[in-house]
């Protein structure tokens, strides 16, 4: 992770003498209350510059750097991914040299985003380490300008030109449909226009937000495939409905959408999450599960409902567009079901253009396919986080009344685990399993199989025994790193070696106890760990 990256750097310039540790220190405080990155508030303090960190970081990654305020990024390049990947990974493309795709990455050490950025680029990647506070500006430039691309997928010399003005008009001669069907197209995909039409020989297109197009049937694919990703990734529900709802705004030209889900006591409908006008006012209306209201006569008929003229349906409630100073026009309404129970209806409201037509009913449909996938998958993830902390509870249970080890204990060894952890950037999974192991870590005292042979008997703790069953191993045998052990194995270990010398010795003995615990770095624990642990332990038991 590239914190680790920004760590090594740090220890690689305090052994270099090109930093010193009561600078490093004071740094760290501000960084603590500011969120700050370390190696900012030491740039812009004058400890380093700009060269000297980029070289410890190269030294750090075993990758060349790139410094993205002096050598020149290529917008052209840049754009070869889509601006929603370079955020997310962070990562932007710089240039291409020899045939390899130049990439700047917040973690040149990340195989995962190094094999994604390959297959969505159809490039080989070539890595570069840089200054991470530069990443974020670099990436909005880079995407401010305009790209034509002659191709899809491979920039061929594409020049680079100003956004088109709001409401500029765009024409050609038209000579026969073939060549009018290929400007059209061609207009949509390359110029940023939601439709083209033809006007006296002419084909014309008005420019529209990049949020709204989403007309051929491989653009609404890419849609649907984006949200099937977003659930594989981390993030909640109201995320994942959140992507859902846009993709329906887009496809369908909506006002607004809205997931409706059932009450426990399935009696009434309530909006889970809503986007577009009145969103806010919209989240505090309920409705009786009764066929009076459009939403409920598509969960109850399990139809989905396409209403042009609401004035003149009576399902429609008068009273909750009253109640949000709303008026609804138009809406298609989904019925959401999972294995043929009722979760809840998705809705569009109120055609930008027109009118909802057969297209947008059947996109509507598989959206609420989508949407039952997400609210399933958001019910088992809470179901199995519940089970895994009651699993937990009950062995903590059983280790207070064996006097083996008090809660009070857990918790404070989860306390700096988790700090660490946090220094570290472990992902919110790898958290929540260092949070369990560190409540039961005395686990290993009632034997020396006891983790693997109690935890493990439950499948859906079986990844905590891992964690706990490895915790005294050394970091290095022989002089090695001892590759089975896991690194939150690793992590725990400083945490327990704290807590254990502050039972000790008491907070007094707090320096004479970090001083013991850095000095087995490379033995007895990791090295690589050594920053991060005093920047954790300093927050959570600060000095005095």
């Amino acid at each position: 992770m590239q914190m680790d990256i920004s760590l090594r750097a740090l220890e690689i310039l305090l052994q270099g003498r090109r930093l010193n540790r009561s600078a490093l220190s004071r740094a760290q405080r501000e960084s603590q209350s500011s969120g700050r990155p370390l190696e900012q508030i030491l740039l812009e303090a004058g400890e380093f510059d700009r060269a000297t960190w980029l070289d410890a970081a190269s030294q750090a990654a075993g990758v060349p750097c790139f410094n993205l305020q002096s050598q020149k990024v290529s917008a052209t390049w840049a754009q070869t991914i889509p601006r929603e990947v370079a955020e997310q990974i962070p990562a932007l493309p710089v240039d291409r040299q020899e045939g390899h795709l130049v990439v700047v990455l917040q973690d040149p050490t990340d195989t995962f985003a190094l094999e994604r950025l390959t297959t969505l680029t159809k490039h080989p990647i070539s890595p570069r380490v840089t200054y991470n506070p530069d990443l974020p500006g670099a990436i909005e430039k880079a995407f401010s300008v305009r790209i034509d691309r002659i191709d899809a997928h491979t920039p061929h010399q594409a020049a680079e030109s100003r956004p088109a003005r709001s409401g500029m008009r765009f024409a050609t001669a038209t000579r026969t449909p073939e060549i009018d069907r290929q400007l059209r197209l061609s207009m949509v995909q390359n110029m940023g226009v939601s439709r083209s039409v033809k006007i006296d020989g002419f084909v014309a297109a008005s420019p529209i937000g990049a949020a709204e197009q989403a007309e051929t049937p491989h653009e609404k694919l890419e849609l649907l495939a984006r949200n099937l990703v977003g659930m594989t990734e981390p993030g909640d529900l109201r995320q994942r409905l959140d992507a859902i709802l846009g993709s329906a705004r887009t496809v369908c030209r909506s006002d607004g959408a809205s997931v409706l889900r059932l009450s426990e006591d399935r009696t009434e409908l309530y909006f889970a999450h809503a986007v577009g006008s009145c969103a806010e006012e919209i989240m505090k209306v309920r409705l009786p599960l009764d066929e009076r209201s459009v939403a409920g006569f598509s969960i109850l008929r399990r139809q989905t409902l396409r209403v042009s003229d609401a004035a003149l349906d009576p399902r429609q409630s008068k009273k909750t567009d009253q109640q949000i100073g709303y008026q609804t026009r138009s809406l298609v309404a989904a019925p959401i079901f999972w294995e043929g129970e009722p979760l809840g209806v998705l809705e569009v409201v109120n055609k930008i253009e027109g009118s909802f037509d057969d297209d947008d009913v059947e996109f509507m449909q598989v959206l609420a396919t989508q949407s039952a996938v997400a609210i399933r998958l958001s019910h088992l993830a809470e179901q199995a986080a519940s089970f895994r902390q009651e699993a937990i509870a009950v062995f903590q249970d059983l280790l207070e009344r064996s006097g083996v080890q008090s809660r009070a204990r857990g918790e404070l060894v989860a306390r700096v685990g988790l700090a660490l952890g946090q220094e570290l950037g472990l992902s919110a999974a790898e958290l929540e399993r260092l949070d369990l192991a560190a409540r039961v870590h005395e686990l290993d005292r009632l034997g020396a199989d006891a983790p693997q042979e109690l935890l493990a008997r439950i499948r859906a703790v079986a990844d905590v025994a891992a964690v706990v069953g490895h915790l005294r191993a050394p970091f290095a045998r022989g002089g090695e790193p001892d590759a089975t052990v896991p690194r939150l194995s690793r992590i725990l270990a400083l945490a327990v070696a704290w807590i254990e010398g502050l039972e000790r010795t008491g907070l007094s003995g707090r320096h004479q106890i970090l001083r013991e615990i850095l000095q087995d770095c490379g033995s007895r624990f990791d090295p690589a760990l050594k920053i991060p642990f005093e920047i954790a332990v300093n927050a959570v038991t600060p000095p005095g």
